[in-house]
């Protein structure tokens, strides 16, 4: 799901040129692993954990081009997300030693999305 708030730079008309935004981004993570020993039947993928909920922003540089729109973001979360059931599930041995606190977690990641567009741009 995403919600958007542009700003186009000083441009009186058409859809061409720069454009500063941020987009709101909410994402649903699972967590999913198979755990067997080298030579043993290779199982299924099993979902370790619920889903966790992440919310964040993205700022972003847009470049809309007459065929081509390019875009570079950041995209960073507000909510840490809980890790505690997949390293469990990953680090059966040494996961009850884990403080609580150290196995939360934030998304964030940077990005570039190049697109195609079918109707030329004026």
């Amino acid at each position: 799901m995403e919600f958007w708030i542009r700003k186009k730079n000083e441009k009186k008309s058409g859809a061409k040129g720069n454009y500063l935004g941020m987009d709101f981004n909410m994402i649903i993570i699972k967590n999913y692993t198979r755990l067997y020993k080298t030579g043993d039947h290779i199982p299924d993928y099993e979902q370790i954990d619920e889903w966790d909920l992440s919310l964040g922003i993205s700022p972003f540089i847009q470049h809309v081009g007459t065929r081509f729109t390019t875009k570079i973001y950041y995209q960073l979360s507000y909510l840490k997300n809980d890790y505690w059931y997949a390293n469990r599930a990953i680090n059966s041995n040494t996961w009850s030693a884990d403080p609580y606190e150290k196995i939360k977690g934030n998304s964030r990641s940077l990005g570039l999305c190049v697109k195609y567009n079918l109707v030329k741009n004026k």
